[in-house]
């Protein structure tokens, strides 16, 4: 469980919220559950997920979710087209774009699918194309791998939110801003849990519209697909 989803859960415990966990690393989540930030937890073993789908959905079942959070980020150290590999950019579309897939994919089978009312994927301006695209815009030193995934996780986002316009639930692509932590770049000045106080403020507490947002700053503001 990484920095920022630890912060997630507890910005939620602190408004008094029930926090159903996914994640690979069953230590991790025991200790959060332990300590009484989150109630229950789901284990994904890494590259199996099809293995635990059945039970997964068996697991949503027997809680009612309102709002489904996804919080992932890989990438890798390939920074240009000789550096990268395919490889690295398989795994990081893994945990970036088909966990997210399958795991909504199964929320939206399950009892859980008339309850939910958003669904929020931790993305990145990184995944934006127009920024790419704009010649003005620095993208040295971030990896091909994470930079294509998180496009292809807001691509999958715009075609869940044009499937479940009229019936829901609401769907986001929410870059965290640029945070303080161990992989944050150089000019990171967001900390974790100003921007998950941020994300519950401005985006689970609030009616917004479909959309990729960031919460680089105080006020929310729209990103370029």
């Amino acid at each position: 469980m990484g920095i920022y989803g630890q912060a997630i859960i507890k910005t939620a415990a602190a408004h008094k919220q029930t926090v159903l966990a996914l994640g690979r690393d069953e230590d991790k989540l025991d200790q959060q559950k332990q300590a009484g930030l989150i109630k229950d937890y789901f284990v994904i073993a890494a590259n199996s997920y099809e293995q635990h789908q059945q039970a997964y959905k068996a697991w949503l079942n027997t809680h009612q979710i309102t709002v489904f959070i996804h919080c992932a980020g890989v990438g890798s150290k390939g920074s240009s087209l000789q550096k990268e590999s395919s490889p690295a950019i398989t795994q990081s579309i893994d945990a970036n774009v088909n966990y997210f897939f399958s795991l909504t994919q199964a929320l939206m089978q399950s009892h859980s699918a008339s309850q939910c009312n958003k669904v929020i994927a931790i993305s990145s301006r990184r995944g934006s194309v127009g920024m790419a695209a704009d010649s003005t815009v620095s993208n040295a030193g971030c990896s091909y791998a994470y930079r294509i995934a998180k496009a292809a996780l807001n691509m999958t986002l715009c075609c869940l939110a044009e499937e479940f316009a009229d019936t829901g639930p609401a769907f986001y692509a929410i870059h965290p801003g640029k945070l303080i932590s161990k992989m944050g770049v150089g000019s990171a000045d967001v900390e974790p849990l100003v921007s998950a106080q941020r994300l519950f403020k401005q985006v689970i507490n609030t009616d917004l519209a479909f959309g990729f947002y960031t919460l680089q700053d105080s006020n929310i503001a729209n990103l370029a697909w």
